[in-house]
């Protein structure tokens, strides 16, 4: 059985919903600029207040500067990544496939949000099985530790056409 794949193509910074298209997006930028100026903390979120976004949440664990772990991907955002949970991607790691050349790349990704924390829109393709081309759009949002430093990204993703 073939997987979806997935490819990021462009992100950036956003900071007003006018800028998403998916309401799950939109819901939780949302909340991340419901902290602002400041950003919010892992234990701000709490999924029992965002249960319509649920299945479409994923959660980054920040292991070091290089190295990132899958920790949670609602049933939406599982279909799209596959189930990865407790994987992990490092900058550093191979690319000699295509697959390792993007995990190499969301890798450094995840670095630029930790280096500079902003809520990033990210567009990209989704190869499915049963579609040859389809796009997503996903809200990647740094959230901080104790010490107030980035040490999860939470987000949402959605195909969109």
């Amino acid at each position: 059985m073939q997987q979806n794949q997935y490819e990021f193509v462009e992100y950036y910074p956003v900071s007003s919903e006018e800028l998403l298209v998916g309401t799950c997006n939109k819901l939780l930028l949302r909340w991340w600029l419901s902290f602002a100026p400041e950003i919010p903390k892992k234990t701000d979120f709490d999924i029992l207040d965002h249960i319509s976004i649920a299945p479409d949440i994923f959660l980054i664990k920040c292991l070091d500067e290089n190295s990132f772990q899958f920790r949670v991907h609602g049933e939406n955002a599982n279909s799209i990544f596959r189930d990865e949970t407790g994987r992990i991607i490092t900058t550093d790691g191979p690319s000699t496939t295509e697959k390792q050349i993007e995990e190499l790349r969301l890798a450094h990704y995840y670095q630029k949000i930790m280096r500079e924390p902003a809520c990033m829109k990210n567009l990209g393709n989704l190869h499915c099985q049963d579609r040859k081309y389809t796009k997503y759009e996903s809200l990647d949002c740094p959230l901080l530790d104790e010490d107030k430093k980035v040490s999860y990204i939470i987000g949402t993703i959605m195909p969109i056409l």
